[in-house]
């Protein structure tokens, strides 16, 4: 502020002279940003989905208060793309302080960008003091570019090309996202299609919650999946295609999931063909498995060349048997019914296996009925 004063006198030539000079005013506010008195920020560098926050103090540095006041907050990128935030404070007192606190998702942001926080931007409130209303804070967002996992499995088990399965499988497809802040939260993230024996056209099955239903990630770990449920009636070669991306667009691999299996409807069951044979410590067993219908009863009766049983194995050693070619999780170890090892020599075996309703599976010809005669089969213990 700049005072001047000027007295003459033309007649007396003795101007007054000025004994004092008082100025009656009213002050005007004036915000500050005060980060000597709260400051924090979340990190310098942020991956990408993750919540940008900023927490810092507001203080009236001068003698007047002020009306709520409008917090401009913008956020800038290298290429001047901005992105606005206003919010609107308490009155500000004399002399008194507001915690003020930001936070923004970062899932549209990519690259190096600028916080600017401006106080009372339009300057609506006249003040004191405009200069010390801005706040600027760089900051960097890492980019998703990472490749999601994708895991595919037919009842719990990976399968080969060719594989048999049952002809009611679940499906699932689980796809895992390093990121864990970008949510794999949409059906956008999967593409499920199957081509069957009779059809030369790839169809693309629906989201309809009960043939095809899907699951969101939940949690802090990013992973979701769906889970196809289909009844495939018809025997012969089926297709599954599975097409899977995350939420940055980032795709699970260079080539789609493919894989072929075949669908046999027929309730039957091969021979089954001990491996390894000769074996020195244990020996398990191979077999093939059509239908949907696992066996209810089996046993497997291991005898000497002149017919004495010396053991039985039944389902509860060997657990449930799956649809498809398989060898059996339980491996015999060449010992009799009391657990004492059997010597070194040949012996012969014999498995029956019945359905639910007591009768007996249909049999698969196949290459190892070879190795069978009369229903028995051999196996050689070499220690």
């Amino acid at each position: 502020m700049k005072l001047e004063y000027t007295a003459y006198d033309s007649i007396t030539r003795s101007p007054n002279q000025l004994l004092s000079w008082k100025v009656n005013y009213e002050p005007f506010p004036d915000a500050a940003v005060a980060p000597n008195l709260n400051y924090s920020f979340y990190k310098d560098t942020i991956q990408q989905g993750d919540l940008l926050s900023m927490n810092y103090a507001i203080l009236n540095i001068n003698e007047k208060p002020m009306d709520s006041l409008l917090i401009n907050y913008k956020i800038q990128d290298d290429k001047n793309k901005e992105n606005i935030v206003i919010q609107k404070t308490a009155p500000l007192e004399v002399g008194k302080k507001i915690d003020a606190s930001f936070s923004y998702d970062t899932k549209n942001l990519i690259g190096d960008q600028q916080l600017t926080v401006e106080l009372n931007p339009n300057k609506s409130q006249t003040e004191n003091n405009y200069l010390n209303n801005l706040l600027v804070k760089p900051f960097y967002v890492k980019g998703d570019k990472i490749n999601p996992l994708l895991d595919v499995t037919f009842d719990g088990q990976h399968i080969l090309n060719g594989d048999i399965i049952t002809p009611t499988p679940i499906i699932t497809g689980t796809l895992r996202d390093e990121n864990p802040f970008l949510k794999l939260n949409d059906t956008i993230s999967f593409k499920v299609l199957l081509k069957s024996p009779t059809d030369n056209d790839v169809v693309q099955i629906p989201f309809d919650g009960t043939i095809l239903k899907f699951f969101p990630s939940t949690g802090t770990n990013n992973k979701a999946y769906f889970e196809y449920k289909p009844n495939l009636l018809k025997d012969g070669t089926y297709q599954l295609i599975v097409q899977a991306k995350d939420i940055s667009g980032n795709i699970s691999g260079a080539l789609d999931y493919k894989v072929n299996f075949e669908i046999v409807n027929k309730q039957a069951i091969s021979n089954f063909l001990n491996y390894p044979n000769p074996f020195t410590t244990s020996t398990r067993f191979a077999y093939t498995l059509t239908g949907s219908e696992s066996p209810s009863a089996i046993r497997i009766q291991i005898m000497t060349i002149s017919g004495q049983i010396v053991r039985e194995i039944t389902e509860k050693e060997l657990g449930p048997l799956k649809v498809g070619r398989h060898l059996t999780e339980y491996a015999w170890d060449g010992t009799d019914q009391y657990g004492d090892k059997l010597a070194n020599g040949v012996y012969l075996y014999r498995v029956t296996i019945q359905k639910n309703n007591g009768k007996s599976f249909e049999p698969i010809n196949n290459e190892a009925d070879k190795f069978f005669e009369n229903g028995f089969g051999k196996m050689v213990i070499l220690r």
